[in-house]
């Protein structure tokens, strides 16, 4: 998980072979995360947007252009590679040319125990 200096921080994918859905899913599960499958159209541009939550996304296919609003940092995610936003960072997303399949999955905070 991005620590809180890394409010918006990007894993590139480094193994020779590239990953599919499958294996990406198995990941994110093995993790303990419950990720959420989306496919968005060629030069989809996904409007400025902050979440409540901290998310994890992973591109499985395509490439996404990913862009920190708050510091005007823009990446271009290709296959594999991992973005972490943190909760309450403005961003936007614009998807390549061939579109895009990712995998995406909120980190909720750990609800406390309740001691009885």
């Amino acid at each position: 998980m991005a620590q809180p200096n890394q409010r918006f921080n990007v894993t590139r994918w480094s193994k020779s072979e590239p990953p599919n859905l499958s294996s990406v899913a198995k990941q994110f599960k093995a993790e303990g995360y419950t990720p959420y499958q989306w496919n968005i159209t060629p030069n989809y541009i996904h409007p400025p947007r902050s979440d409540k939550q901290h998310k994890i996304l992973q591109v499985a296919e395509g490439t996404v252009i990913a862009t920190n609003l708050e510091t005007n940092q823009t990446v271009t995610l290709r296959v594999g590679d991992r973005l972490e936003i943190a909760a309450g960072v403005r961003y936007s997303l614009k998807v390549g040319t061939k579109g895009a399949t990712c995998l995406e999955a909120a980190v909720r905070p750990k609800q406390p125990t309740k001691t009885i």
